[in-house]
């Protein structure tokens, strides 16, 4: 039988968020924090719900440069949101989430998230990123027709040249070579450096 591509997208986003895990550097001597207790620290926290999730977060605002070769040009704003473990133990590495799509953000599939890694939630928090251009993150989203053959055609890059410039115009302004995967991983180490 044919394999669904998106089982192949949803190991793939799965994948990134165990290696995200794994990436800690735990050589760094000094006290640790976990993203829970960085509610206390400098950043500015707000509870906040995220669709489907029925339990309040903690989220915040994260301001990133644009591109991180100028950190002191232009900036754009990455949300990004919080669930605390449930048990008093946390682990000092945070499971980051970000999600597919396109255009995608992580806060729109914590719902589904918090039930899948409820076991490990347990003992670390869960933090959610709202990619640069997704979700609460300065959204670069695209008007298109609502019929099934518009969504196909999109999702299979094949936008014809009208519709590309109209999507393009909806962002005229933006940076939009900043928006590659290679400032996406930037951006997260710099969140993780950043909750500590």
């Amino acid at each position: 039988p044919k394999k669904s591509p998106i089982s192949g997208i949803l190991a793939a986003i799965f994948g990134a968020s165990l290696a995200l895990c794994g990436g800690c550097d735990r050589s760094i001597s000094g006290p640790k924090i976990t993203a829970a207790q960085a509610v206390a620290s400098s950043i500015q926290w707000s509870s906040c719900r995220l669709p489907g999730v029925r339990m309040a977060l903690r989220c915040t605002t994260i301001k990133l440069p644009t591109r991180h070769a100028n950190p002191n040009g232009r900036t754009l704003d990455i949300h990004v949101a919080v669930a605390a473990a449930t048990q008093p133990k946390t682990f000092d590495d945070p499971l980051y989430f970000i999600a597919g799509g396109p255009g995608q953000g992580a806060s729109r599939v914590a719902f589904t998230a918090l039930s899948a890694f409820e076991r490990i939630r347990r003992h670390r928090d869960l933090v959610f990123v709202d990619v640069r251009g997704t979700g609460r993150s300065q959204p670069m989203d695209c008007k298109l027709d609502d019929d099934a053959t518009a969504l196909r055609d999109a999702l299979a890059g094949e936008l014809g040249e009208k519709e590309l410039a109209s999507c393009r115009a909806l962002h005229d302004g933006r940076d939009l070579g900043a928006y590659r995967t290679q400032a996406i991983v930037d951006d997260l180490e710099a969140i993780a450096a950043k909750l500590g």
